[in-house]
């Protein structure tokens, strides 16, 4: 019992018993030493396998499926050892013995070198030793006879290989396939591609060709500079447009409304807060004219920068880079280091949060269902808001300065009989004590007319306070049993209830819900109140008004 070995042979999977392997991997590895270094080498070895593929397959049948060493052995007396290989010019082999070849017949194959179209007329000339001149008059002629030439050469073209590999060209010659002969064709390929090559260089057609292209790399260069210094000169004069531009509407918004004493922030409405009137609204003041200028330099030195890149790539100007570069840095860093610091003096008077809460028990209500509202208050149509920080809107009516905020109200269960209301006041501050008078600083207020319970929609500040991030969230703890029906402008100050039905805050006005053992129920399915059955707020006296004053 032998070994076999599974190869792989310019695509082919032959199966070789192990002594046939040694003898053909011998083989091999010497014509692969021979040919490594010269040129045309590893197509010589490609021709090599692909010609020792063919052999393999002829030995192969139903009753002998591996290749053993006699069959290698026959190979290689066919196709010759590396010593046999032609050293001279004319291509004659060292080993004058011919008995190492077989002859080959001539095979039909459409020839590459030859040809105007497919190869077929230089294959034929080649097969019948003729000039394919002849074949192609022939051809030719057989046009005229209803384009029977025509419909041949088609067919012909179709079924007819083409003499890819040099071994296929040495069989359409009729020449041994050997490796001296393989080694023969190729290295006239070469010549004969090197010597087409070397006339085309020395051809008038490859002097003028390499004339133009000179000609057309110059000017694609000049095409190339020019489309290069208009793009810089775009971008540039963009750079520059933009900042000026930002430059000057910068400076004038940041300065309108009077002298440095009287800086104003850009208007979004109809109101004009100065610069020093919105940093009065923080704990720590920002209002002096050094805190100004830095907040200034901190935002225009940047825009300038954009303005002085834009022109060195505009204008190509020489400056002292390094020195504007430099100073500007400097500035810049200066002033922010100032920002910086007067941000973390300030950011300490917002170290702590604390709250206080007022609780009522709503009474005297002859009714299961509690109706809610929100007062309409005049800010909403008040065109002097200026912006908002967070819940809380500021206005400078009448010069001056008023916070707004909107709470939050939500609907929990009671855990007694009772309705209550709680409202939590939160405010920040250096301290626990700090946060808790900020807090008690906020106004804020609501009524009740028998089961309607009206809520401000804004709570305020008094004059003269600071942005503490004041807040407000009113709780209103429902019993079990009772309904609660919220009419439409309650979707201004509800937030985030939880309810049965997971139904978004502002589709749950204008419906009625029960507080059940599970939570907030939509009564009825979807049930709607009709707008004629709810209490008159104007005909109901106030009983009370509540609120933190």
């Amino acid at each position: 019992m032998k070994k076999t070995v599974k190869v792989n042979i310019n695509g082919y999977i032959f199966h070789i018993d192990e002594d046939a392997y040694d003898i053909l991997r011998g083989w091999l590895d010497a014509l692969n030493k021979k040919f490594e270094n010269e040129q045309g080498g590893d197509e010589i070895i490609s021709d090599i396998e692909a010609r020792v593929a063919e052999l393999f397959q002829e030995q192969i049948n139903q009753q002998k499926e591996v290749i053993i060493a006699a069959d290698v052995e026959n190979v290689i007396k066919i196709m010759g050892t590396p010593e046999d290989i032609c050293d001279d010019e004319e291509g004659e082999p060292k080993n004058t013995e011919k008995t190492y070849f077989n002859e080959s017949s001539k095979k039909l194959f459409r020839n590459p070198d030859n040809r105007f179209l497919g190869g077929i007329c230089g294959g034929l000339g080649s097969y019948f030793n003729i000039s394919p001149i002849i074949i192609r008059i022939i051809f030719i002629i057989s046009i005229f006879f209803y384009g029977a030439g025509v419909f041949v050469y088609i067919c012909v073209w179709i079924l007819l290989p083409e003499a890819k590999t040099s071994g296929n060209k040495l069989e359409m010659q009729g020449e041994r396939i050997t490796i001296s002969n393989i080694e023969k064709t190729i290295k006239q390929e070469f010549k004969v591609v090197k010597s087409n090559f070397n006339r085309w260089t020395q051809s008038d057609g490859y002097k003028k060709f390499r004339v133009n292209m000179g000609k057309f790399g110059k000017e694609l260069l000049n095409v190339l500079k020019a489309f290069a210094k208009a793009i810089v000169a775009i971008v540039g004069f963009s750079l520059m447009f933009s900042g000026i531009i930002s430059f000057i509407s910068f400076t004038i918004t940041y300065f309108m409304g009077g002298t440095i004493a009287e800086l104003s922030i850009p208007e979004i409405t109809n109101t004009s807060l100065k610069l020093s009137d919105f940093f009065e609204l923080f704990p720590m003041t920002f209002s002096s004219t050094l805190s100004i200028i830095a907040i200034y330099v901190v935002v225009a030195i940047p825009i300038l920068a954009l303005v002085y890149a834009g022109s060195i790539l505009l204008f190509k100007y020489k400056a002292k880079h390094t020195i504007i570069t430099l100073t500007g840095l400097g500035l810049w860093f200066a002033a922010l280091i100032m920002v910086l610091i007067f941000g973390l003096k300030a950011a300490l008077h917002y170290k702590t949060s604390s709250s206080y809460t007022n609780s009522y028990v709503v009474e005297n209500v002859n009714s299961d269902t509690l109706y809610l509202s929100v007062s309409e208050n005049f800010i909403h149509d008040n065109e002097d808001f200026f912006f908002k920080i967070d819940n809380l809107l500021i206005s400078t009516e009448d010069d001056k300065t008023q916070f707004f905020g909107e709470p939050r109200i939500d609907i929990m269960k009671s855990l007694s009989d009772q309705i209550e209301i709680k409202i939590k006041f939160y405010a920040h501050g250096k301290t626990t004590k700090d946060a808790i008078e900020f807090a008690r600083e906020i106004n804020y207020n609501w009524t009740q007319n028998d089961s309607i319970i009206e809520f401000d929609h804004f709570f305020t500040l008094p004059d003269n306070t600071k942005y503490q991030v004041q807040s407000v969230r009113i709780i209103l703890y429902l019993p079990e049993g009772k309904s609660v029906y919220m009419l439409d402008g309650m979707t201004k100050v509800i937030y985030d209830i939880q309810n049965m039905q997971n139904m978004w805050d502002n589709f749950m006005v204008e419906k009625m819900w029960t507080m059940t053992e599970r939570g907030l129920d939509l009564s009825d399915s979807i049930k709607i109140i009709p707008i004629d059955t709810i209490p008159d707020m104007d005909t109901i006296p106030v009983i009370e008004e509540i609120g933190n004053n």
